[in-house]
């Protein structure tokens, strides 16, 4: 809480931070009701009850199938639920020696800063179904 009071030393908008912290509680959140249930009741897609990702358990993420999955859904949530961030492409990135950890590349264009891309990396792990963000590139820059 401080630290949002004190700002950013960094020069970066605040919003980049916000939007970082955001992303990260909304990945952390696991749908209340899985999908095939709202199929019905399309109002309900951008709505709490289908506020986060599904549960990916089970999954270990690391094969481009199951990546690409999880990068679509990462990029579906980031898409309904982050009214500050258009353009929103989720991917993922492999690194090559990393052991029960997955790696996303998220990017997308703040809606108040159209022309100034931002991105995310989002690192799973998928033991604890757990993601960290952390912000680089443009979008203030850090």
């Amino acid at each position: 809480m401080l630290a949002r009071l004190l700002g950013d030393a960094s020069g970066a908008p605040p919003q980049c931070d916000s939007v970082a912290r955001d992303l990260e509680d909304l990945l952390n959140t696991r749908c209340a009701l899985p999908q095939q249930s709202l199929r019905a009741y399309p109002e309900c897609m951008r709505s709490i009850v289908n506020y986060g990702l599904s549960d990916f358990c089970g999954t270990s993420g690391n094969g481009e199938d199951e990546g690409s999955g999880i990068g679509a859904a990462i990029r579906t949530a980031i898409t309904r639920h982050e009214p500050r961030l258009n353009n929103v492409r989720a991917a993922l990135v492999p690194r090559p020696g990393t052991v029960n950890k997955v790696s996303f590349a998220i990017s997308a264009t703040l809606r108040d800063m159209p022309d100034d891309p931002i991105c995310f990396d989002a690192l799973l792990q998928p033991s604890s179904l757990q993601y960290s963000i952390e912000r680089h590139g443009s979008g203030g820059g850090k």
